[in-house]
């Protein structure tokens, strides 16, 4: 997955490239003749939206933008798993464990080129001296519809804590267990979002998300959204006791995929247009909120089973998947931007929260000749929210 992405990054700055070297005006093809296809996007993509209300939206003239952003990140996922074991129809133990990131907030700074609308980023955890946490963004936003696509790999200690009863001979055994991984598990997230609203010509989304154009008036829209997620925790193979109380599990995968719709509103507190390319003059502050209910129609679990030691101790191997329920999740995000002249400061929230449930899901397996099963249920949910400032320079 890390390999794709870098991949669709490398592809979108061969894209800035191009954008680069094209002239003040792409108009004409090689000795003349029309213009050549890659002409005709360049053209596209430079040339004005013709459906933007200019009493309500300002467009400007400067394409590159040079973003540098500060911000506060958390990111987790938390599972509880229920389980009922059965050994010849009688029950033989009830758990209950939770397993968790330790959720550390961390401080992350990063560096964004956007170009008309396009963008890319490179995001690395400030202060700390091993495995930083680090990130990679694409974005394609236009005024009323875009896509943006951001990649997190980090790295923290797990914690799994439980409680269980063990039935023997008409007695009861039971007890609380805690324990902290040896080493740090690596937490990889995928996040592909994709919106559109339908006041095309009175709201921009990207005025306070995307730059390139000013909400010269307030304006609100009905919007639809589409996210696809990759999430995966992997815990190291190094471990030993904790690989124990979570039942053998070494990776746990899942790829969510959600449609949703809701409402974001632009309030414009105050605007002065600006003059010439530099927007001399240009004063503008704008406030947003965005909030967009989300149903998760695809969300399976894969669970693997990969330490040999393991895999002896609970006899599984290999992979296994879980379908689980549709979800009702959510996204909020809020943001102001401050523009003067060529400078911009915008300050960001974003809150997501994607939950699974498993249902119940019945294991048969042998336990010393005799017939045995689990009865478990597991539930849980990835997160993440973030705080952020960014200095944006147009030039």
């Amino acid at each position: 997955m890390l390999l794709h992405y870098k991949y669709l990054c490398l592809l979108s700055s061969l894209a800035l490239v191009c954008n680069v070297a094209r002239a003040q005006s792409v108009s004409i093809g090689v000795n003349g003749d029309a213009p050549s296809l890659l002409a005709r996007y360049l053209n596209w993509l430079n040339e004005p939206y013709a459906y933007l209300d200019s009493n309500y939206v300002a467009q400007q003239c400067s394409r590159w933008i040079v973003s540098c952003t500060g911000s506060v990140l958390q990111s987790g996922v938390k599972l509880s798993d229920r389980v009922h074991s059965y050994v010849e129809g009688d029950l033989a133990k009830y758990s209950v464990t939770d397993i968790r990131l330790q959720e550390r907030v961390y401080n992350d700074i990063s560096l964004t080129l956007t170009y008309r609308g396009l963008s890319i980023g490179w995001g690395v955890e400030m202060g700390r001296s091993s495995e930083k946490n680090q990130s990679f963004s694409f974005c394609w936003i236009k005024p009323y519809y875009g896509i943006s696509a951001r990649y997190t790999d980090l790295h923290e200690f797990a914690k799994a804590d439980g409680y269980y009863e063990s039935y023997v001979d008409d007695e009861v055994w039971s007890g609380d267990f805690g324990e902290t991984s040896e080493y740090t598990a690596n937490l990889r997230e995928c996040q592909v979002d994709g919106y559109y609203a339908f006041n095309v010509h009175k709201f921009a989304y990207s005025s306070v998300y995307g730059g390139g154009v000013y909400q010269r008036r307030s304006a609100g829209s009905w919007m639809v959204g589409l996210k696809y997620m990759y999430g995966r925790i992997k815990f190291d193979s190094r471990e030993a006791a904790f690989l124990n109380y979570v039942g053998g599990i070494s990776k746990v995968k899942t790829h969510q995929l959600s449609i949703g719709g809701g409402y974001s509103y632009n309030f414009v507190a105050f605007h002065k247009d600006g003059e010439g390319e530099q927007q001399h003059g240009l004063r503008n502050l704008t406030f947003n909120l965005t909030l967009m209910p989300m149903l998760t129609v695809l969300n399976p679990l894969i669970f693997s089973y990969e330490s040999e030691m393991q895999q002896e101790l609970f006899g599984l191997e290999g992979s296994r998947t879980r379908h689980t329920r549709p979800q009702l999740n959510y996204t909020a995000m809020t943001g102001m931007v401050f523009s003067t002249g060529r400078y911009s400061i915008k300050a960001q929230c974003h809150y997501d929260n994607f939950r699974f449930n498993t249902g119940t899901h019945t294991e048969p397996f042998d336990l010393f000749g005799m017939d045995a099963k689990d009865v478990n249920h597991m539930k849980g949910r990835f997160f993440h929210w973030g705080v952020s400032m960014e200095l944006n320079v147009r030039f």
